[in-house]
């Protein structure tokens, strides 16, 4: 049976991450306007060229942010890895809070303190929001707060020995630090909900009982079909089984579900898929078909394996199966269409078993399974 360990593979949890860091422009959007606002009245106040330049490079550095994560969209991993964009954010980002804490630490040192005021708000809002961000690695974000709250630090000692500015230099301390721990725990909760989301995405696809492909499968096998492979759909639908799982509870039939699906799973190819539809009814995909020999080849083959005796509790259990074939293309194009003709494929095949009986030798106890059983063809 297919384990489930499988679901704790991370590898793709990075570019989920990525894909999260430029899902909304709003973040850069805010943080722009209220950077390029406080400069543009900084610069008009005071004419200071420092504050001309760190308006004007901002916003360059917004226009070039957003238009990456618009060139993201557009084109996503197919222009570039992962791994590229991720720099180019990284880049943008860095640059954004360079230019956030040179605004402050110039508030800080023109002498005004409206100005002051307005630089420490900006640059106090975008250090938080890098706190709250969970998407960001925690060297990218201590790099951010530390670009943007050190020059605040900077400033505020400047002004020594005003105890408002000593104050406020020790708060932005103490944020700085205390910063750390929230940054770790938050990027280790996006990636945790990451990885549960897609372990309940993969989940939902399989069986929970045989650990074979569910109904969801159907929709692949759709898309197989419609690239141009020859498909053979295999519908499978047990023998008996009804009648072992009444005389003997549904434990065992269970454990025989379990085992009819390892035995499938055996024949399938790498290309191939076995499928659960619900019950004691199974679908085998069988992919690169050349000849419908090949299918019925492989058909025989699967009724080999199931009339081979189940072993529960040491204690030998024979069932048979009904098979029925539908091709593609000729026989339909989506899966729903092979599905319905395999369907009645296999129920011309059970017209022709005749009538299968559960016969016991000895009277049955429960789920134990001691007692020698065999099954009769009754036609």
């Amino acid at each position: 049976m297919r384990s489930f360990a499988m679901f704790n593979n991370d590898n793709d949890i990075p570019s989920e991450l990525a894909e999260s860091r430029f899902s909304t422009l709003m973040p850069i959007v805010l943080v722009a306007f209220g950077q390029i606002s406080v400069g543009t009245i900084a610069s008009l106040q005071t004419s200071d060229v420092a504050f001309i330049v760190i308006t004007i490079l901002s916003v360059v550095v917004t226009a070039i942010r957003l238009a990456v994560i618009v060139a993201f969209h557009r084109r996503g991993r197919s222009s570039a890895s992962v791994a590229v964009w991720q720099r180019r954010y990284q880049i943008g980002s860095y640059a954004a809070a360079t230019l956030v804490g040179a605004l402050a630490l110039r508030s800080f040192t023109i002498g005004n303190a409206e100005i002051a005021m307005m630089g420490n708000a900006v640059a106090f809002g975008y250090a938080c929001g890098v706190v709250a961000r969970g998407a960001i690695p925690p060297r990218w974000a201590f790099a951010g707060i530390t670009l943007v709250t050190v020059p605040i630090v900077i400033g505020c000692l400047m002004h020594i020995p005003d105890p408002a500015y000593v104050c406020m230099a020790i708060l932005v301390s103490i944020f700085y630090v205390g910063s750390f721990d929230v940054i770790r725990n938050n990027y280790e909760l996006t990636r945790t909900q990451i990885r549960l989301k897609r372990r309940y995405e993969e989940m939902a696809k399989y069986d929970p009982l045989t650990g074979l492909r569910n109904r969801s499968a159907l929709a692949e096998i759709s898309t197989l079909v419609s690239s141009g492979n020859r498909v053979a759909v295999h519908y499978l639908d047990l023998d008996r089984f009804k009648s072992a799982n009444d005389l003997y509870g549904h434990p065992v039939g269970d454990a025989l579900l379990k085992e009819v699906a390892k035995r499938l799973q055996v024949l399938t190819g790498a290309t191939d898929m076995a499928v659960r539809l619900g019950g004691d009814e199974f679908l085998v995909v069988q992919a690169n078909v050349v000849a419908r020999e090949d299918a019925e080849r492989l058909a025989e083959q699967l009724g080999d394996a199931i009339a081979a005796p189940f072993v529960v509790d040491d204690q030998p259990i024979h069932l048979g199966v009904s098979i029925g074939i539908a091709m593609a293309p000729e026989d339909g194009l989506t899966a729903q269409a092979l599905l319905a003709q395999a369907d009645s494929a296999l129920y011309a095949s059970k017209r022709t078993h005749g009538d299968f009986t559960l016969v016991p030798l000895a009277p049955s106890h429960g789920i134990n399974l001691k007692t020698p059983i065999e099954f009769e063809r009754r036609v």
